[in-house]
């Protein structure tokens, strides 16, 4: 089992169903953030480029597709992971987050 895979694993153990990634970008000290569409949900801010895994998809293959798909660019490696954080917003629909950088 791989690194990506023991996230899954661990966070199916805490009862996490959906799955986000998200990638810092970076060039010497400059971080790429993307501007969301004012007609866009939350739209005007920016952010990491960022997406949902698929349901067949890997971390890691979500987080090159991801970062492709949202800026053209295509990512040479993964350098380390950040972190995580899960989400549980109080209103609106449950929604249970991973977050690889």
């Amino acid at each position: 089992m791989n690194f990506y895979e023991d996230l899954i694993k661990d966070a199916q153990m805490a009862g996490i169903k959906r799955y986000v990634v998200g990638a810092v970008i970076q060039k010497d000290s400059l971080v790429l953030l993307l501007k969301r569409p004012k007609d866009d949900f939350m739209g005007g801010i920016y952010e990491l480029p960022s997406g949902k895994v698929e349901d067949d998809e890997s971390l890691d293959s979500a987080l090159y597709r991801e970062v492709e798909e949202e800026t053209g660019l295509r990512i040479r490696e993964i350098k380390r992971y950040l972190g995580f954080l899960i989400m549980n917003p109080k209103a609106g629909k449950k929604r249970d987050s991973l977050i690889l950088q």
